[in-house]
């Protein structure tokens, strides 16, 4: 059976009852706090961390690193670095955009509209 909308179901419509508000009000944020304090991006910058530092041990030093002593980030990041000395080229381009930013075009037009396309 298919409860009908526009019917209420008991004293207090939904969400209604003072219990239900007073519960609303102890979750809400106060004025000037973050809805996401210890989010995604922490974690994020976590990983580039571990990162950077497995990118200047030596690859025999990475590799004798024990996988069952380490984080999930530590080992992703082991991972990350053995793939880039590997030759896997789009980590390794993806490591200098996020260190070093990405490299830009400059598109020069003549009025012969001959397009130049210098690297920089």
């Amino acid at each position: 059976m298919i409860a009908d909308p526009t019917v209420t179901q008991g004293k207090y419509g939904k969400g209604q009852h003072p219990n239900s508000q007073e519960n609303l009000k102890k979750g809400r944020w106060k004025k000037g706090q973050s809805g996401n304090p210890s989010g995604h991006a922490g974690l994020r910058l976590h990983l580039w961390t571990h990162i950077k530092v497995y990118a200047l041990m030596p690859v025999d030093e990475l590799k004798a690193l024990d996988p069952k002593t380490l984080s999930m980030v530590q080992l992703t990041a082991r991972d990350y670095v053995l793939k880039m000395t590997k030759g896997d080229w789009q980590r390794i381009k993806e490591a200098l955009d996020r260190d070093e930013g990405k490299v830009t075009e400059r598109l020069e037009v003549d009025q012969e509209t001959r397009v130049t396309v210098e690297r920089l």
